[in-house]
């Protein structure tokens, strides 16, 4: 029936706008018959590719299926967008595929509903643990723990930029294809600070390694241009905005290893090209006003069919196409948010607000098994703030399943049994308890923390 109802309303709006672009075409014809727009529509109506990726990967809504029916009945988006919104007048330089995506954006999803049944934190522990095609997107949270600063927070890039670079119009024009073509300069002054080589991956980043061994990873779209995915190991990856990996001059397009350009960027100088020498290099990230590659949007329109589960970490879902992921794929798709904060228009199932680095530590304890042991190994690697974390999840958990220890025994007893000479059989009691519920592990854990510690081959005996 709705169909039905579409097709009238479809051929009622084709009339009218044939109607008005043969009058259009007319009254041009009288005036100037060269330089018609109305018949360049109709000629570059029939450019659009309405089965290009970009478009299939994203469900359509009522509105937006109208909108490509008409097209395909040879109107041109520029007269569909005349008669949707008639009081608005459409510069005559504008190409429809970006009238198109205009279409688009007016028409697309910006809503989910929640899965009632998916809630706490346990239950993303379970989700994770029966997916086998893991979608993950990541943004910028996962790598500040790495000593990446991030782009939007009070002492973050942008408002150092707008002190720095006052002829800035904005300060995300840093990243504006057009501004970087007139003044690379604010650009060069910031690259250092996330040029590659200068950091190690977070234990966010080992977790979605860890995720793709065990393969459950279906693919993780970052939204990092650091490369640490790479650091860190990650295949099954798409680099939604590219990264500095490779580099390539504006003028003569030749594509370089952004080693090339390192000295530049650490004396804040901006880089030109040593094959034409006028060109300036540009690292391969997309900036505002450029096109998210091909490689993007195949991707997702095969992924979006295939994910059993979607975990944002660390993203503000701000920047658009990646930011409309979420409501693209089937409803019936858990979705779990790992963020410092809520996000304002967008609902997850289950929300784990906090320390990205620290709640996916603790997830990959409770799923056990080789995520846990390679978490434990990742973390017996890293600074003793880590291991704290990992001891008071060990007996966070022994709490739970022996409440008579409550009273009986904190955190600070806990550490301080393998620092001092311990009750022994105390200690014995509680190593059998550890070795019951984390298995072998432990052995390795306690004997990479306190190399000295009898304790450790007590163990053996017990």
């Amino acid at each position: 029936m709705d169909d039905d109802i579409s097709s009238v309303i479809c051929n009622e709006i084709v009339e009218k706008i044939e109607d008005e672009q043969q009058q259009n075409l007319i009254s041009t014809n009288e005036c100037q018959p060269s330089t018609s727009s109305t018949t360049s529509n109709f000629q570059n109506s029939n450019t659009i590719n309405l089965d290009h990726p970009s478009i299939q990967w994203k469900k359509p809504t009522k509105s937006m299926f109208l909108v490509q029916q008409l097209i395909r009945k040879g109107i041109s988006p520029r007269g569909v967008l005349s008669i949707l919104y008639p009081m608005y007048s459409i510069p005559t330089n504008i190409p429809d595929i970006w009238i198109l995506q205009l279409l688009q954006e007016l028409c697309e999803i910006r809503s989910r509903e929640k899965l009632p049944q998916w809630n706490t934190f346990e239950d993303a522990v379970e989700l994770i643990r029966r997916s086998k095609s893991i979608m993950i997107i990541s943004g910028a949270g996962i790598s500040v723990s790495c000593g990446i600063p991030d782009f939007r927070s009070e002492k973050g890039i942008y408002a150092r930029l707008k002190d720095d670079f006052p002829e800035l119009p904005d300060p995300h024009s840093m990243f504006d294809i057009d501004f970087f073509r007139r003044n690379p300069r604010p650009f060069y002054a910031f690259a250092k600070e996330i040029f590659p080589g200068q950091f190690r991956p977070s234990i966010s980043h080992k977790f979605i390694k860890f995720l793709e061994e065990e393969g459950k990873l279906l693919r993780n779209y970052t939204q990092n241009i650091d490369t640490l995915e790479r650091l860190a190991g990650i295949n099954n990856l798409i680099e939604c905005h590219g990264s500095f990996a490779r580099s390539t001059c504006l003028n003569c397009k030749n594509e370089i290893d952004s080693e090339e350009i390192r000295e530049n960027v650490f004396q804040k100088k901006v880089a030109y090209c040593q094959k034409c020498k006028i060109g300036v290099i540009k690292p391969n990230i997309i900036f505002f006003g450029e096109d998210l590659t091909d490689q993007f949007h195949n991707q997702m329109a095969i992924d979006s069919t295939n994910v059993d589960l979607l975990i944002i970490i660390g993203s503000s879902l701000q920047v658009r196409p990646v930011s409309l992921i979420p409501y693209n794929i089937d409803n019936s798709i858990p979705q779990i948010l790992i963020n410092r904060e809520l996000l304002p228009n967008y609902t997850a199932d289950v929300k784990l607000l906090g320390d990205c680095d620290k709640i996916l530590c603790l997830l990959a304890m409770s799923l056990k098994g080789q995520i846990c042991e390679k978490m434990i190994q990742e973390l017996t690697s890293r600074p003793h703030n880590w291991n704290n974390l990992l001891l008071e999840h060990l007996q966070t958990s022994l709490l739970k399943e022996n409440q008579i220890l409550t009273n009986d025994l904190n955190i600070e007893q806990f550490k301080k049994l393998f620092n001092e000479q311990p009750n022994i059989k105390k200690i014995k009691w509680i190593m059998k308890k550890l070795r019951k519920k984390f298995g072998l592990e432990i052995i390795y854990l306690l004997k990479n923390i306190y190399p000295n510690l009898i304790l450790y081959f007590w163990f053996h005996q017990i």
